[in-house]
């Protein structure tokens, strides 16, 4: 019996068709496609090559010949019957006749160099008119093309949001979530989800440009800087571009639950993602813009409690709540109104006034690189 050992040709050998068709194949056991599994020792994990070939109706030695990349030109048809026998969703199927094609253009695929991606028109247009919502743009190869200024304060404000504009200097949402500290927390406990999701996407989009030279560098590059990215790469798992829920953590605003819709400009393969739901800490909808002021309010009371502990002042018996209007957003900086009402016992008019103002200089909010606020108009009240 065929002991299904790889004896003809080593995985360097293997076409990407071959180590796909592989690893779907070692995930499948002959009792989840009906067959009987007698007490017998397996030397491969998952399905025999027989086996697979008996379930697509098609013969062992062509099934082998494809899957070590000696046979490329299956035809559309048998590659649907090893879907079916594969238990492969539609965009693993999808995922599969592009390998095909590419496997059968073989050495006459040429590296394209392509000029950098650009938003479409369609796509601008189709971003102005969510208006306030939060969304980012991203290219073929998750590259932030673009986003507004609820996306990039979502997303990521620690960055300078004219970077999408400079191809040279353009964000990587998949670098982004493998080398940055800041992304990694932002998606806290959902990180591993979130970073097989993007290894998915970035899967599905070299099966698609096997010739894209700068795709090929940014994984090989991701590769070399992250072992974790290396390892969920090997598995050879895809994802659509579709519907993903995530719990955010960010720093000024706190837990976020966040339903992100992507969208697809097909001419360009620009995709919009669009937090479909942004809830607040109880799970409410929420308006972006007053969910992040009310974020950096609570930043401003915790430098408050500080700096008095600082001084030794007594805050334990008091109160301090916030009323926070957003005066208008322009040019990417929030310029709020933010009311603080302290009661502070045993505290004059003048010692409140002089605390309030000590903590306005050291909120680090105060600070329009970090908050992106413009100007904090604060008033106190004992």
């Amino acid at each position: 019996m065929d002991d299904d050992t790889d004896s003809t040709a080593t995985d360097a050998e293997k076409s990407e068709l071959g180590r796909f068709l592989t690893s779907r194949r070692a995930q499948l056991q002959p009792t989840d496609v009906g067959l009987r599994m007698y007490d017998e020792r397996r030397r491969v994990p998952g399905l025999r090559r027989e086996e697979l070939a008996q379930l697509a109706g098609v013969s062992q030695a062509y099934y082998t010949r494809l899957e070590q990349g000696v046979s490329q030109g299956a035809s559309a048809e048998v590659l649907d019957a090893i879907a079916r026998a594969l238990r492969l969703d539609e965009t693993e199927r999808g995922h599969l006749h592009d390998l095909a094609a590419a496997s059968r253009a073989g050495s006459a695929r040429r590296a394209r160099k392509t000029g950098p991606e650009q938003l479409s028109d369609a796509t601008r247009q189709l971003i102005a008119s969510f208006g306030r919502t939060p969304v980012i743009v991203l290219g073929r190869r998750s590259d932030v093309l673009g986003w507004n200024r609820t996306g990039h304060a979502l997303f990521a404000g620690h960055l300078d949001r004219d970077s999408p504009q400079d191809p040279d200097l353009r964000p990587n949402t998949a670098r982004l979530v493998f080398l940055d500290p800041h992304t990694r927390e932002l998606y806290g406990e959902d990180w591993l989800r979130k970073a097989r999701d993007s290894v998915g996407r970035l899967r599905l989009a070299a099966g698609r440009h096997p010739d894209d030279p700068a795709l090929a560098a940014l994984i090989g590059g991701l590769a070399v800087h992250s072992t974790e990215f290396a390892t969920f790469w090997a598995e050879h798992k895809v994802r659509a571009w579709d519907l993903a829920t995530y719990q955010m953590h960010h720093p000024a605003v706190g837990t976020l639950e966040v339903t992100q819709q992507a969208m697809i400009d097909g001419v360009f393969e620009q995709q919009l993602s669009v937090p479909k739901e942004l809830g607040g800490p109880g799970g409410d909808q929420t308006n972006p813009e007053q969910l992040f002021a009310s974020g950096y309010a609570a930043c401003f009371h915790n430098g408050l409690r500080l700096i008095a502990a600082q001084r030794k002042l007594r805050l334990a018996d008091s109160t301090v709540s916030a009323t926070v209007g957003l005066l208008a957003i322009d040019d990417g900086r929030f310029s709020l109104e933010v009311g603080l009402s302290a009661y502070l016992p045993g505290l004059t008019q003048a010692e409140t006034d002089e605390l309030v103002q000590a903590t306005h200089q050291v909120c680090p909010y105060s600070n329009a690189t970090r908050g992106n606020i413009e100007a904090v108009t604060i008033t106190a009240t004992v």
